[in-house]
């Protein structure tokens, strides 16, 4: 039976369509589940990722760098930084951290020689000079300028303690690390390419399969109604422009429009999508979100009364042998 027959043999059907704030908390639940499956397939997806022999070798050239620029050490948990890594020795002296933590920036001045030139190195150095100059306790400065470079003053009251937490602990944060990260090439080139895939690949795929989790999977399982758990949850309800179940057709268009156009589309524009759509939902004549608005579909609440499939089925609740028929009205609002 095609539509315009539907439409000439189906009772008027009162509906009362859902309050805006249950309307906006379904949809709510229906984002934390969003959130709950993106997480989790992000978790699964990001480890088949780092278990293809692409990652590994890539994530190993990383790796290998990293000790090469003697910024990094490695340890039983893994790679650590090496400030951390002497700064955490109890066995070491103050004066033997110092030494340390200053010899891994001469190693990494030496890995910026070889790496990029003599230019970089020479670069790092001026800015170690600059930045220690720079140091005072007490209006007392650490270092002194001697034939154009920053050595060690000799009449500074300070402790080889604050030498190594001002001093080489600062210089490595704040300098040396910023220089491997963006001075280096090889090192730029390996954390785009683990930056794009996280950003390509990783996100998007799962948020992608957590949005058909979410929106379409309900469908299949609620069907009277075309339901997601946030709205069967507050019984929220999906009727067509005959006031009947909306056809499968309708209901994955309905779904192709909300994916690409508002959940898809939301992640690239600053949620512009969803807003326009939770907009119309709450302020439009008909109050439809958007997908709803273009195929004229209206949410309507289930609490007291149910959604039917077809015109056979809402002819026949209609006819009571005990109680005179149902007076049916179209969608109002309460």
């Amino acid at each position: 039976m095609s539509e315009a027959q539907d439409e000439t043999l189906i009772p008027e059907i009162k509906y009362q369509r859902p309050k805006f704030h249950r309307r906006i908390f379904a949809n709510l639940v229906d984002l934390l589940i969003l959130a709950a499956c993106t997480i989790l397939l992000f978790i699964g997806v990001r480890a088949i990722a780092q278990a293809t022999p692409s990652y590994k070798e890539e994530n190993g050239r990383l790796l290998e760098i990293r000790l090469d620029s003697c910024l990094y050490v490695d340890t039983e948990d893994g790679q650590v930084e090496v400030m951390d890594y002497i700064g955490d020795d109890t066995g070491l002296t103050a004066k033997m951290k110092y030494d340390k933590a200053e010899a891994a920036i001469d190693g990494f001045i030496e890995y910026a020689k070889v790496t990029i030139g003599d230019e970089g190195a020479k670069e790092i150095e001026k800015a170690r000079d600059e930045f220690n100059l720079d140091l005072e306790i007490a209006h007392v400065p650490l270092y002194i300028e001697v034939n154009g470079e920053a050595v060690y003053n000799p009449d500074t009251k300070a402790s080889y303690s604050q030498y190594f937490e001002l001093g080489s602990t600062q210089f490595y944060a704040s300098y040396c690390l910023g220089f491997l990260t963006t001075r280096f090439p090889e090192y730029i080139d390996i954390t785009l390419h683990f930056s794009r895939l996280l950003a390509f690949v990783e996100i998007p795929v799962s948020y992608a399969i957590g949005g058909l989790i979410t929106y379409l999977l309900p469908t299949f399982i609620f069907r009277r109604g075309r339901k997601t758990f946030g709205k069967a949850i507050y019984k929220i309800g999906l009727v067509d422009s005959r006031i009947l179940n909306p056809t499968w057709k309708r209901s994955l268009a309905r779904f192709a429009i909300f994916y690409f156009l508002v959940l898809l589309l939301s992640i690239v524009t600053f949620a512009i999508p969803a807003i326009i759509s939770t907009t119309l939902m709450g302020f439009s004549k008909k109050r439809q979100g958007f997908a709803d608005y273009m195929l004229n579909l209206q949410e309507v609440d289930t609490t007291n009364q149910k959604i039917f499939f077809n015109t056979e089925e809402a002819i026949a609740a209609t006819v009571d042998n005990h109680k005179p028929p149902v007076d049916f009205e179209a969608i109002s609002r309460l």
